[in-house]
């Protein structure tokens, strides 16, 4: 299954459900992890150590990747 997310600068991405290996909550800044208030973005974590920071609402990612 392929993923549809808009990218922390506003820009489409995707990616395959299967290359997920997490999905964090918030926002990524001096490596640590920053919740920002009811609305949570998706940080995915891919294969291969890539992180991919999102401005797409992580319980929706997370609804799709596992469904």
């Amino acid at each position: 299954m392929i993923i549809e997310f808009a990218d922390s600068h506003g820009r489409p991405g995707k990616v395959r459900s299967s290359a997920i290996l997490a999905v964090l909550k918030g926002a990524f800044i001096d490596n640590k992890i920053y919740p920002s208030g009811g609305y949570f973005p998706a940080i995915l974590l891919l294969e291969g150590g890539h992180r991919v920071e999102t401005n797409t609402d992580s319980d929706m990612i997370v609804k799709m990747w596992r469904s």
